[in-house]
């Protein structure tokens, strides 16, 4: 789930919303494919001058769903390389 998206339709949200990076089950969501796994990254307290990290950020899009309902995702255009 996008946490700060609401459309279609509001996801639930709890307290288990969030977990930690070693607690995410990583393997296990990547066998439903690359759009089943990590979506975003929360920092809890934020990342000082974040741009010596960063190595690329690219606009993503999903396709339709195909046969059996799994999306796959594409890249759009990268922003910053």
């Amino acid at each position: 789930m996008n946490a700060g998206r609401t459309g279609p339709y509001a996801h639930p949200r709890s307290l288990s919303t969030f977990s930690r990076m070693a607690d995410y089950p990583f393997q296990k969501r990547l066998r439903y494919g690359p759009y089943y796994t990590v979506g975003e990254l929360a920092v809890k307290t934020g990342v000082r001058n974040i741009m010596d990290y960063v190595t690329e950020v690219t606009e993503m899009r999903c396709s339709p769903c195909k046969n059996g309902g799994i999306q796959s995702v594409r890249p759009v255009r990268t922003l910053y390389h």
